[in-house]
């Protein structure tokens, strides 16, 4: 996997409650128990309850990105450079709070910018780290807890069932992947790689997998799962709701509420018979 693809591979596992107070949760804890310990940054000079005070307001910080401003800006699942990207914005909303309730009376803005800067530099040693490891930690956790329920119930492989099944083989025709097609949800093609998502339990998963659209197509046996643009293969039966758009439609699909798929203007009549099929049923 070359550097682009790592940085736009999606996360999905910090999308729920738990994940999000988990995450704050250990930053709080971390930051505060280093604080105590080490008082880095020449703290042992200041009030201890200033230690506690930080603490607080970047906790509070967080509370309000992660449950207000996520939600707000219809911010639901990151690729990697995305989380990156929030994550220095929650860095420097940390560092102008502190800076607001905590810095010293200063005259000139040359002053004033070079404390700023030093809050933020200070922030950032103190979180930036712990934050990016226990999201590495999440994801592991993640993929450990797939790998042991796929163990715990493998996938069926029963012939009579082909129908209910989605099943792709790699060399050799050794299965790679298997998804029953009603919990499909869509494909989006990324050159020579699939992403696939689909519904694990309530929530929605993802697999990368090295194919192309075209041999995906050969293999769908369910006319259900219908094609809406050069890119995309969507289970109709998944469509929460759709808009129209100037060359198409913009569709929403259950579980991933945050995400709009396009119907393209080559695949807006096919689209459109499709629906009108399903509803006249």
């Amino acid at each position: 996997m070359n550097l682009k693809k790592f940085f736009q591979h999606e996360i999905l596992f910090l999308a729920t409650p738990k994940s999000k107070l988990l995450l704050i949760g250990f930053l709080v804890g971390f930051v505060f128990i280093f604080l105590m310990v080490y008082a880095p940054f020449n703290m042992n000079s200041w009030a201890e309850e200033l230690y506690l005070n930080y603490v607080l307001i970047g906790g509070a910080i967080l509370l309000c990105s992660q449950f207000v401003l996520k939600p707000l800006f219809g911010l639901q699942n990151f690729k990697i450079y995305g989380l990156i990207l929030w994550c220095f914005f929650e860095l420097l909303l940390v560092t102008s709070s502190i800076y607001f309730f905590y810095s010293p009376d200063l005259n000139t803005f040359p002053e004033k910018l070079a404390e700023y800067y030093l809050t933020f530099k200070h922030v950032t040693l103190l979180m930036l780290g712990p934050y990016l490891l226990f999201v590495w930690y999440l994801g592991l956790q993640h993929k450990f807890s797939s790998f042991q329920e796929l163990a715990q119930h493998p996938p069926s492989y029963d012939t009579k069932k082909e129908d209910e099944m989605l099943t792709l083989t790699g060399e050799n025709n050794k299965v790679i992947l298997a998804i029953k097609y009603d919990q499909l949800l869509y494909v989006k093609s990324s050159g020579n790689y699939l992403d696939i998502f689909y519904l694990k339990g309530n929530s929605p998963a993802k697999e990368v997998v090295r194919m192309s659209l075209k041999e995906l197509e050969g293999k769908i046996k369910n006319p259900n799962i219908i094609k809406t643009h050069r890119s995309y293969i969507v289970n109709k039966t998944h469509i929460a709701s759709f808009k129209r758009t100037r060359k198409g439609y913009a569709l929403i699909v259950q579980n991933v509420p945050f995400e709009q798929l396009p119907v393209s203007s080559s695949y807006k009549n096919t689209f459109e018979d499709v629906l009108q099929l399903n509803m006249s049923h």
